[in-house]
């Protein structure tokens, strides 16, 4: 159903709103290269038994968010199944000031049931050509309109990328755009009763905020989310030959939580530990600096394991002071409540507020709302400008400075943590 005026918006948004939080619903967005500094054209959303909602945000604009898209998308909407929502969450936030929230993402959730553990994401088309409970008749005219809609705008099978602001929107591109979202619950039907929804939806809103916060938008195909085993699990280094045996390590692992398997082959230098949950595994880590010392060289290092280390501690909560900064200022920065002489400040800029050398310009084409400059202001559009600042209870303040005007001036910022924020 074409959706392109403000009250039908407002009516198709009630509608899908109808089941409360507690209820699900899923969405999908297109786009001309889909990113923060990409141009979001439609945005689709369905219930599994209701009519699929096509958006023209084209046509609506902003008045969209508006008319209702903000409360379905937001944290008070219903439970969203999305596809890596990463694109997703950055053009919201960054182009329309939407926080992505309550989503499951479906492509973990496929590689976490399936164990579909490689280092390269899969994607929407193979996770839809592995399902089980439709008919396979079916399925072929899935992928049939998949590789047809593909055609029109992959710049690789000869499409071109702006076709999706076309109007009227090719009906071959209506279909495919629609599909995507019924899938959705195809997807989630076939997998969900083999996680836990709750540590998915964990990981999912992690992996949201982890893109948002990135200077720049990821598009990056490996594996960027740890698999349940991943979170759980340990490396240790530097074993002792003469020491170390499996009971000795189960013993002394064990004060931090209950461990599930120890992986030890007698004379290796290497080992690890599995617990049943993350939480032993988490303070195992965290204490590694007192490690050694108590464990009468046992052991010489304690840390993630290599292929996740890169970024499981988004995952499973900060370990040193800086990640505890970072997640304040997330919950700290609100739509445009951090603000300074020569500058407003969004959420673009919640890694830059707690980084000793943090780098933020408008040369990177930030939207109007991050940064905005007085008529008299002495840095110039393309300069850069470094952030400190430091926290009180909930009060944020902090100073930013131009590194390349030749000037001490120093712009005073300061905000509060409002009840309106990006929290967990």
């Amino acid at each position: 159903m074409w959706v392109n005026t403000p009250e039908a918006c407002r009516s198709a948004c009630d509608q899908l709103c109808e089941g409360g939080p507690d209820s699900y619903i899923a969405i999908d967005l297109e786009g001309t290269d889909l990113n923060r500094k990409g141009q979001l054209c439609l945005v689709q959303a369905a219930c599994k038994s209701g009519p699929v909602y096509l958006f023209d945000i084209l046509a609506l604009t902003s008045e969209a968010f508006d008319n209702g898209l903000r409360h379905l998308l937001e944290d008070t909407g219903p439970v969203k199944l999305v596809f890596d929502p990463r694109s997703d969450a950055d053009v919201l936030l960054y182009r329309y000031k939407i926080r992505l929230a309550n989503v499951i993402d479906i492509q973990v959730l496929y590689c976490w049931a399936t164990r579909k553990c490689g280092q390269h994401l899969p994607g929407m088309g193979k996770a839809t050509g592995e399902l089980s409970h439709i008919p396979r008749d079916q399925l072929n005219r899935l992928v049939d309109l998949k590789e047809e809609g593909k055609s029109l705008f992959a710049p690789d099978l000869g499409g071109t990328k702006d076709i999706w602001e076309q109007r009227p929107l090719p009906e071959i591109l209506q279909q495919y755009a629609a599909s995507d979202v019924d899938v959705l619950f195809l997807l989630f039907s076939e997998w969900s009763s083999q996680v836990d929804e709750e540590q998915l939806q964990e990981v999912s809103h992690q992996r949201i905020r982890r893109q948002v916060c990135s200077p720049d938008t990821i598009q990056d195909a490996r594996r960027e989310f740890p698999m349940p085993i991943e979170l759980c699990t340990i490396f240790i280094g530097g074993v002792s030959t003469r020491l170390a045996a499996e009971n000795q390590l189960h013993t002394h692992f064990g004060q931090y939580g209950q461990v599930a398997k120890v992986q030890h082959k007698s004379g290796e230098r290497y080992a690890f530990i599995e617990y049943y949950t993350k939480e032993g595994a988490v303070r195992a880590v965290q204490e590694a600096n007192h490690f050694s010392a108590r464990s009468g060289g046992l052991f010489k290092e304690v840390s993630w394991p290599k292929r996740v280390r890169e970024y499981i501690e988004s995952y499973v909560g900060p370990s040193d002071n800086m990640q505890v900064l970072a997640k304040d200022a997330l919950d700290t920065i609100e739509r445009n409540s951090i603000s300074c002489r020569s500058a407003a400040i969004g959420p673009s800029a919640a890694n830059s507020l707690y980084c000793s050398r943090a780098l933020f310009s408008t040369a990177n084409d930030p939207p109007d709302w991050c940064i905005k400059k007085e008529p008299d202001g002495i840095c110039e559009p393309t300069h850069e400008l470094g952030f400190t600042s430091e926290t009180t209870d909930s009060k944020i303040t902090g100073s930013s400075e131009c590194d390349s005007c030749a000037t001490s001036e120093v712009h005073i910022f300061e905000g509060y943590v409002t009840d309106d924020c990006w929290s967990d």
